[in-house]
């Protein structure tokens, strides 16, 4: 979007069903005092709202949550795995759902083959929730 006045300007972006899955927009800012600041504009109710500055412009790129795969293994470790072009996400984990979760950054390795990326941990006896972030 392309503000060519002196003024900001507030633009609502009605968002489609389809890919489906689309949650936030990755937004890239650039105005007379700052180019390129990144943000993210959350999808709510369908539409999402951004602020244009005045002789700015603003690049939106949709982001649908990349599908997180899980795969024990004989030694008893479990692949988490997901399709590489969701580049920017971050893998987080919690040891409960309730009453608050405590999402932590998974510290162990991501490998990248064959455009997926695969992080290893060990399969532990007490419960461990994953979840992908675009922080």
């Amino acid at each position: 979007m392309l503000n060519t006045s002196p003024d900001p300007l507030s633009a609502t972006i009605a968002v489609p069903e389809q890919p489906p899955g689309i949650a936030s927009f990755r937004t890239y800012t650039s105005g007379a005092a700052n180019y390129w600041q990144t943000s993210t504009v959350p999808v709510i109710s369908a539409t999402a709202a951004a602020t244009v500055p005045g002789y700015g412009m603003v690049t939106l790129y949709g982001v649908a949550p990349p599908l997180l795969s899980a795969r024990l293994s004989a030694t008893g470790r479990l692949a988490l795995s997901w399709g590489h072009a969701a580049v920017g996400f971050v893998l987080q984990s919690a040891s409960s759902l309730t009453p608050t979760p405590g999402w932590a950054n998974d510290t162990n390795t991501c490998v990248v083959a064959d455009a997926v990326a695969t992080v290893t941990v060990v399969a532990a006896e007490k419960p461990r929730f994953y979840r992908l972030v675009l922080p």
